[in-house]
């Protein structure tokens, strides 16, 4: 029997095996295992590992070991190593920057937490979903600590919709949980009841108890704060059933508490009384300092029923707890602790009370408006009616809060001072832009400065490569010029139908959501800019912040200009035309190797169905037909979609590839047309659908036959019409896209079942083409193990050995139900487990025993290998110049063997 060291140790192997980027210490957690057995397996594994990126996953593997213990400083110490080696991948680097963004939280330094969040930000591409949902996770939990709700729920949701695309159900759940919590804080009832609702839903379909109990307790809370008492107690009280069955104490305090107040709105004085008590037991008992607040809140609010005068005591040390929560400013609820406490002294001690219920105004004003708001704000009016006016105007002036303008300027003054203090400039720019994205939210930025009429990047924040390298630098590029031009600042939190700046014929960025700049002036003139960015979060700066912002980057600037900046960066001018330069050839490079990988003629077969298929092809790419591609599953729809594209008129244009079977139907529609902004609930921005992106290049319906009806009609319509309308929209958009569509059902027998209507396929079906199964071409076999053992290996495959000659003929008498995606995914497999030699015992047991009715022929293999040892030959000839001494030493044949040869096959030299 294992042990659970074994368990782990052999988990964390799987895992590796499977490129798993992220290995969570809590899924290594067995019955029997705990967290040392973890660290001591990952420790393990490590001693034995050589490949650099596999060692880096351990590495983040033992960083998140050590944060569950939690040893902060062994995790930090870990995973920053981990994060600052070049040689490590993006995504891995940026896992580790989350890691020490969570070390930060722990120490409760929020800053430091959000910097390096946006720094894990920029090392993941768009496309990796399943990183960024984790980031994602933790700068919302950061902004949601901050009370930056609105931020925090942008975070929230692009986790959930990461989460989404990657099928993460267990994670979905918590992101809606966190999402609906946010939403509530936003005054957001309905979304947040919303989001709980779509919570149980999936909790349910994975059946997770704990989530469950969860979304009852968030739910109750909702409820509680809409009146609707009986709802917020059945939620509470199945919440609470759950948590202790489990064990889950760190719940319980915040149940007994919610049950505490919900009995007294429900005037059941002694039930209250008693939770109240659990409520401070508990809290005290597991050192919970962060519920003790609330904990002698609701006692204060019980004893206060019950006329008891201990009653005060608990409201100032639940004020006095609220306070050392939080150092600076107002912390998240006191306000109603205030208004509580100042009702309760208007009868004993009618000045203090006023005096609390002025504060609690003075908050609340502040306040995002959720239910619970508006009802504090309505209970204040009523109870300020019932004051006299001079009471009024002697007591107004004495707020907790002050004047906004001055709170700016005290701001504004400290951030001064510390740039002032710094006499490195290098230090001041990444100041300035450390401060400006604080403050806006942004998740990128570098400062530029002008030189000679232009202007350089100085310094930059989260750019993993230089600016002028990214997908949207040429509007980056005017963004700045504009602002340095006109001397105005260019604020756009959600770029989707931005107004482009004065004079520009620039088109919205693909990879920004939302920009801002600032100039920096001095005297009169821009001497540089702040750029700022979010490729993933949407952004609102409220009037006030861009204001302060701009007077803010008046003092940065002056700084820069005491520190002589400009000897500094005078020739970064000429260095960065020169990547500009490379820039542009690489680009222009990289579009010629995608011709060249996706010409047909580097598809691999040389059987009489390939040659046919790629006589079909010749034709088929220099127009603009629809073509119909039909082949069974593995055999490369894609890849012949592809070819056509890039060896046709449009091979400059965007190619766009959508599998109708993952896609639901419900969200089809939008994703093929688009929609504009107000067409349905969510849709907050006009989007454009894939067929309008792609309009003068290729679209590839693949599994086309998977559609509804509907939608089939509505395609109908554009393969007709040559335009599409938005969903919302009022006016047809012309478009130019050439459709492939693809099935693995022959499109004959998806009209006949009724799966297709015929009128759509005969106007996809203008050029059929049909990819033949690997076991109708069993001579290209051959072909393909030598293209996919040279292509895992670097090595030539050597089909004269008569190891090799056996494994040929296993491999060619085997059916490949899977065609040639089964084939590669095999020789994979084989070749790692046998260590890139030829042992047949190494075939998976199923080929092994698979062997297909009628037998492949020694002669059908001999031709094959005929066909495979003449093309190695003219391959070498040609790589050497037909220099045939240097062709027999690579080929590890005798000179006269190779002439040999050469009269055998007819190859001319």
């Amino acid at each position: 029997m294992k042990s659970p060291f074994d368990d782990i140790r052999e988990k964390i192997l799987r895992e590796l095996d499977k490129g798993s980027f992220s290995i969570l210490v809590r899924s290594l957690l067995s019955e029997k295992g705990n967290i040392d057995l973890v660290l001591k397996a990952a420790e393990d594994v490590l001693r034995t590992e050589r490949n650099i990126e596999r060692k880096s996953i351990i590495h983040n593997l033992i960083a998140a070991t050590y944060l569950s213990m939690p040893d902060l400083e062994k995790a930090e110490k870990i995973a920053r190593k981990n994060a600052e080696n070049k040689a490590v991948p993006h995504e891995i680097r940026a896992l580790a920057y989350r890691a020490i963004a969570l070390v930060y939280i722990g120490k409760k330094l929020l800053q430091e937490a959000e910097f390096y969040s946006k720094k894990a930000l920029g090392f993941v591409k768009n496309d990796r979903q399943d990183v960024l949902a984790y980031i994602f996770n933790v700068l919302g939990g950061v902004y949601f600590t901050r009370n930056r709700w609105a931020l925090a729920a942008e975070y929230f949701d692009l986790e959930r919709e990461a989460c989404e695309q990657t099928g993460n159900r267990e994670r979905l759940v918590a992101s809606l949980n966190n999402l609906a919590l946010t939403n509530y804080h936003l005054g957001n009832e309905e979304h947040a009841l919303s989001a709980l609702r779509r919570a149980k839903e999936i909790a349910d379909e994975i059946d997770s108890v704990l989530a469950k109990a969860h979304i009852a307790k968030y739910s109750s809370s909702i409820y509680f704060d809409k009146g609707e008492w009986d709802k917020a107690q059945h939620e509470v009280e199945y919440a609470l059933g759950i948590f202790e069955d489990t064990g889950s104490r760190h719940m319980l305090t915040s149940c007994y508490y919610d049950l505490a107040q919900i009995f007294l709105k429900l005037n059941e004085v002694d039930k209250a009384a008693t939770y109240a008590a659990k409520a401070l037991e508990s809290a005290e008992r597991f050192k919970e300092e962060s519920h003790l607040p609330w904990v002698h809140e609701v006692l204060a609010l019980v004893l206060a029923a019950q006329n008891n005068p201990l009653a005060q005591k608990h409201f100032e040390e639940s004020i006095q707890k609220f306070r050392a929560l939080r150092a600076g400013g107002v912390p998240e609820e006191i306000e109603f602790v205030l208004l509580e406490y100042g009702k309760y002294l208007l009868d004993r001690d009618r000045e203090t009370g006023m005096r609390y219920l002025f504060k609690t105004a003075d908050i609340l004003a502040n306040r995002p408006e959720t239910t619970r708001v508006l009802n504090a704000r309505k209970e204040l009016r009523k109870l300020f009616k019932h004051i006299p006016g001079e009471s009024l105007l002697d007591f107004r002036p004495q707020t907790m809060m002050e004047n906004n303008g001055e709170k700016d300027l005290m701001v504004l003054l400290e951030i001064t001072k510390a740039i002032n203090s710094e006499t490195d400039m290098t230090t001041i720019l990444e100041k300035i832009i450390d401060v400006a994205l604080e403050i806006s939210g942004a998740e990128r930025g570098f400062v530029a400065l002008t030189h000679n009429h232009k202007w350089d990047v100085a310094a930059q924040r989260n750019f993993i490569s230089d600016i002028r390298s990214e997908k949207d630098s040429r509007f980056i590029m005017e963004v700045v010029s504009k602002v340095m031009t006109s001397g105005s600042a260019y604020t756009v939190g959600n770029i989707s139908q931005p107004e482009a700046p004065e004079g520009s014929d620039s088109v919205n960025p693909s990879t920004i959501k939302g920009v801002f700049a600032f100039p920096l002036m001095r005297e009169g003139k821009a001497i540089g800019a702040v750029y700022l960015d979010s490729r993933f979060a949407v952004i609102d700066l409220e009037q006030q912040t861009v204001k302060f912002m701009v007077m803010l980057m008046e003092q940065a600037a002056s700084a820069m200009v005491k520190s002589q900046l400009y000897d500094q960066v005078k020739n970064l001018n000429q260095k960065l035309e020169v990547r500009l330069n490379n820039t542009r050839s690489t680009l222009q490079q990289k579009q010629r190797e995608l011709e060249i990988r996706y010409s047909h003629k580097n598809i691999i077969g040389k059987s009489p169905k390939m040659q046919e298929l790629f006589r079909i092809l010749d034709k088929v790419c220099e127009t603009s037909l629809p073509a119909y591609i039909y082949g069974e599953s593995g055999t490369g729809k894609e890849l012949i979609a592809r070819a056509i594209h890039y060896n046709g008129p449009r091979k400059n244009r965007l190619f766009t590839a959508v599998n109708c079977a993952s896609v639901p139907d419900s969200l089809l529609e939008s994703e093929l047309f688009g929609y504009e902004k107000g067409a349905f609930t969510g849709a907050d921005s006009t989007e454009k659908g894939l067929f309008e992106v792609s309009s003068g290049g290729t679209f590839f319906l693949d599994e086309v036959g998977n559609m509804s009806h509907d939608m089939q009609q509505k395609l109908l319509r554009v393969t007709q019409e040559k335009e599409i309308r938005r969903i919302g929209g009022k006016h047809s958009i012309g478009i130019d896209t050439r459709i492939i569509s693809a099935s693995n059902v022959d499109p004959i027998e998806l009209v006949q079942s009724g799966r297709l209507r015929e009128d759509l396929f005969y106007r996809l079906n203008v050029v059929r083409i049909n990819i033949p199964p690997l076991r109708d071409r069993r001579e290209d076999i051959p072909l393909l193990v030598e293209h996919f053992w040279e292509k895992a290996t670097g090595t030539t495959f050597d089909s004269a050995l008569p190891e090799t000659k056996e494994f040929l003929r296993i491999l060619m008498n085997y059916d490949w139900p899977g065609n040639v995606r089964e084939l590669e995914n095999e020789m994979h497999r084989f070749l790692m487990v046998g260590n890139n030699t030829v042992d047949i015992k190494n075939l998976s047991e199923h080929i092994l025993t698979g062997s297909t009715v009628t037998a492949v022929t020694g002669k059908e293999i001999r031709n094959a290998t005929r066909d495979m040892e003449r093309s190695l030959i003219v391959s070498v000839l040609r790589e050497t110049q037909n220099n045939k001494a240097r062709a027999a030493r690579i080929l590890g044949i005798p000179k006269s063997t190779l002439y040999y040869k050469l009269h055998k096959y007819s190859i001319s030299p």
